[in-house]
């Protein structure tokens, strides 16, 4: 865990990412659990009784006087926060993530780019979820009693332009379609549904991703929510398919080099 010269640094470009489109935020993650990140603090052997190594985390206080554990993306942001000659520890983003922590983390804590991760985000990621993601859609519309679907009015044109954003990134999404499932229920809102067309078994992934992203979304008035299906044969994905055309397709989403670049998404 002895800091060594950096490569050129994927964390700090897909952190970039994530905070200009709520699309890029599960690269982020990602790139989060596969990075090495740097730590102020110690190791030691471990005693007799247990095995491997005992970490000691420095630890800040905020101005509200809360605790919280700096972690950073790069040497060169250690230095730019701290001028003392601290022992500086490096391990991969996936390990840290696995011991846990019972305060928070702050990633780059003296950057604009910022990021707070909670001890409820950490055990997501150790657990291979995105934060704050309780559970990835199923294909619950194909079991249940019959819904009906429709356009969805107003359209979410924002919920659409990160949702194109998040599939240029996916290979694995052939197209996808937007439209309102009919309420249950008088007096209830439409619920969105996404269906999408992919290659075989990636839905688990690609519908978290969806579910994130649309849940970071904000348009009329509040965050968005969106059911996925992953559409085959059955009455409701061919409802799916005859009262919208696909907003996303990958044979033009392809040609897009970069989706961050105006009028790219």
């Amino acid at each position: 865990m002895e800091p060594t010269t950096d490569q050129p640094n994927v964390l700090e470009h897909a952190l970039s990412r994530a905070h200009q489109q709520p699309a890029m935020r599960p690269d982020f993650y990602r790139a989060l659990l596969r990075s090495e990140i740097y730590l102020i603090g110690s190791s030691s052997p471990a005693d007799s009784t247990r095995s491997g190594q005992e970490l000691t985390l420095m630890q800040w206080e905020t101005e509200r006087g809360e605790r919280v554990i700096p972690v950073f993306t790069s040497l060169e942001e250690v230095r730019r926060s701290i001028d003392s000659e601290e022992q500086v520890l490096r391990m991969p983003g996936a390990q840290l993530m696995a011991l846990g922590t019972d305060v928070p983390l702050v990633l780059n804590p003296l950057s604009e780019l910022q990021e707070i991760l909670s001890p409820d985000d950490v055990q997501a990621l150790a657990a291979g979820h995105l934060p704050g993601v309780d559970a990835v859609a199923s294909r619950q519309h194909e079991a249940g009693r019959p819904r009906r679907v429709g356009p969805a009015r107003p359209y979410p044109a924002i919920l659409v332009d990160a949702l194109t954003t998040l599939f240029v990134g996916r290979r694995e999404v052939r197209a996808a379609w937007l439209c309102a499932m009919e309420p249950e229920l008088r007096g209830d809102p439409d619920q969105l549904l996404v269906g999408l067309d992919l290659e075989p078994d990636t839905f688990e992934q690609v519908s978290e991703d969806v579910i994130y992203v649309a849940s970071r979304v904000e348009e009329r008035g509040g965050f968005v929510s969106a059911d996925v299906l992953e559409l085959g044969d059955s009455p409701l994905s061919r409802q799916v398919r005859a009262v919208a055309e696909p907003f996303y397709s990958r044979s033009w989403g392809e040609r897009i080099t970069d989706p961050l670049l105006p009028g790219h998404a």
